[in-house]
């Protein structure tokens, strides 16, 4: 009966293991799909603001 007992305990500690392990992958892809959000957004506003529009000159003088 102490086998049974012991082979429970290590099945319900493994499992244990494999959900900590799946929340943690969750955690990370969660971070990295706000870091690429992040990035990815406008984030150039702030340091020139350049819209990727080709420049013109004005011909008004």
């Amino acid at each position: 009966m102490s086998t049974k007992t012991s082979k429970t305990s290590r099945s319900s500690s493994s499992h244990g293991r494999k959900a900590l392990i799946q929340w943690l992958a969750v955690g990370v892809v969660v971070a990295l799909g706000i870091v690429a959000a992040f990035l990815l957004s406008d984030g150039n506003s702030a340091v020139g603001g350049h819209s990727g529009a080709p420049a013109s000159a004005n011909q008004n003088l």
